[in-house]
């Protein structure tokens, strides 16, 4: 997928803090913390992984939804998004030429999603209205 660039300006630690209820939240690079693969990698104030964000060309849509065996339409974000149904920790969507993947860190305690699906959504709401 698209490089860091690619996603800089689509969401903010702000964003990510107002819509998580968390503080302290920071960007990482890439391999940085365990599991941070994203353009993006937002960690919480105790550097676990919070959220994985990735930006691309529409093409990338496509590719994702065929990779799953049932999915859920998810109405309202961009042209079109969807959850896979075996993963509800993560969101796609595609609006016009661009694609994201949004993926919620799992939580190391109880490997429950940190961000709830309802959370990834306003996620991607913000995301479509940037790109």
């Amino acid at each position: 997928m698209a490089g860091r660039a690619h996603a800089a300006n689509e969401l903010t630690i702000a964003d990510v803090e107002a819509v998580s209820g968390l503080t302290g939240v920071a960007l990482v690079g890439k391999r940085e913390v365990p599991g941070a693969g994203g353009d993006l990698n937002f960690v919480r104030a105790d550097r676990k992984l919070l959220l994985i964000v990735n930006v691309a060309d529409a093409s990338n849509y496509a590719t994702a939804k065929q990779q799953f065996d049932k999915i859920t339409a998810v109405p309202g974000i961009g042209d079109e998004a969807f959850t896979p149904d075996a993963f509800a920790w993560v969101l796609y969507g595609r609006k016009g030429g661009r694609f994201f993947g949004l993926g919620s860190g799992l939580d190391p305690a109880s490997g429950n999603p940190i961000l709830s699906q309802a959370q990834l959504q306003r996620l991607g709401k913000l995301i479509v209205g940037r790109i």
